[in-house]
């Protein structure tokens, strides 16, 4: 359906709450529309103040989004699927990023539990919504294990797109300056990216990485490190071959990614997981667990470990440090596999979805 206008106009409504993949994932669908659609990010302000901020969020939010709808709307996270209190079903499609607010395995607090009934509540709107798209065939599975009460047909696992600025090379000068600035010198990388929660697994690798012989052998983790994972890196005694850094731009991060030796991701699950393709695309050799949806997203382009098996860990990346020939394989596997994955593609496959919920 074209608008007065001659364009298709697509509300995508973010959330109040910004974190960086799901901010990412909602500038990206709309750079991704072609130049016949119109699309607009909806994002609402709340106030500071914990009550103030829930009733903005949960009364306000639909309020406002009821007047600022398109000839289609994308609510951006199943965690916001109570926006279909006020927007039509029928145009509008929800994503579904990952289970991670129901399989949580740390503790139960208050703060948890409010989080579980307010995040199983917004889920039951999910039945209103055209179409569920999930960014995996995995999270597919996990939410109807979840959500048995939605039609198994509406839900369409799409998958991410990936930028194409990570598959460019980084210039040599950049590379270095990055090494002059972390104070990486010489040394060989073995890198992890990615904030430092239940399911990373940050512990695992550094249990790992500490079996690994060599002097010239840095563990680099871009992100965030709990007290406990500091608690292990003091215990293992690898304080001088573990660098953390954080706030990293896309640019350092590519130059990280074509500096390292080798990229670990073992997390005990993943929705998607864009840094593994990110490594791909930048020629970085990649480990990945078993574990969600790593396996689909990387294909045949990776070593796969399973992520509680610290040994085999370890001996994953001895064999990607030193054998050249099972290196170069990943490298070309892992350029051809980052290939598969376009934002254009991403939201052509919104716009056919679209055209068949007319």
């Amino acid at each position: 359906m074209d608008s007065a206008e001659g364009k298709i106009k697509i509300s995508v409504f973010g959330p109040t709450d910004h974190t960086y993949s799901i901010d990412r994932y909602a500038r990206e669908l709309i750079r991704g529309f072609p130049p016949t659609v119109e699309a607009k990010l909806v994002q609402y302000p709340t106030f500071k103040g914990l009550i103030r901020k829930q009733i903005d969020r949960f009364w306000g939010y639909p309020r406002f989004a009821a007047g600022q709808q398109g000839d289609f709307n994308v609510v951006i996270t199943e965690a916001y699927a109570y926006l279909l209190k006020t927007l039509p079903g029928r145009n509008t499609i929800c994503v579904c990023h990952d289970m991670h607010g129901l399989t949580y395995v740390g503790p139960h607090t208050a703060q948890y539990r409010f989080y579980y009934l307010r995040y199983r509540w917004a889920l039951g709107f999910l039945r209103q919504a055209k179409f569920i798209v999930t960014v995996s065939r995995n999270t597919k599975a996990e939410l109807l294990r979840f959500c048995p009460f939605l039609p198994e047909e509406k839900i369409i696992p799409v998958h991410n797109g990936l930028e194409d600025h990570w598959r460019r090379v980084v210039p040599s000068e950049l590379r270095e300056r990055v090494r002059l600035s972390y104070r990486l010198g010489q040394r060989r990388v073995i890198l992890h990216i990615g904030n430092d929660l239940w399911y990373k697994n940050t512990a695992g690798l550094i249990r790992a990485f500490a079996q690994l012989v060599g002097p010239d052998l840095i563990l680099v983790h871009v992100g965030s490190l709990t007290p406990e994972t500091l608690a292990v890196i003091r215990e293992l005694n690898v304080g001088d071959r573990v660098v953390q850094l954080t706030d990293l731009s896309d640019d350092a991060l590519a130059a990280l990614y074509q500096i390292a030796e080798v990229f670990v991701f073992p997390s005990f699950s993943e929705g998607f997981g864009w840094p593994p393709l990110e490594a791909m695309a930048c020629g970085c050799p990649t480990i990945c667990s078993t574990a969600g949806s790593l396996r689909e997203i990387c294909g045949d382009a990776s070593i796969f470990v399973n992520p509680a098996d610290i040994v085999d860990m370890a001996n994953a990346i001895y064999r990607v440090l030193h054998e050249k020939d099972l290196r170069d394989e990943l490298i070309a596997k892992g350029y051809a596999q980052a290939a598969k994955f376009s934002w254009k593609s991403t939201a052509n496959t919104f716009l056919e979805l679209f055209q068949r919920s007319q």
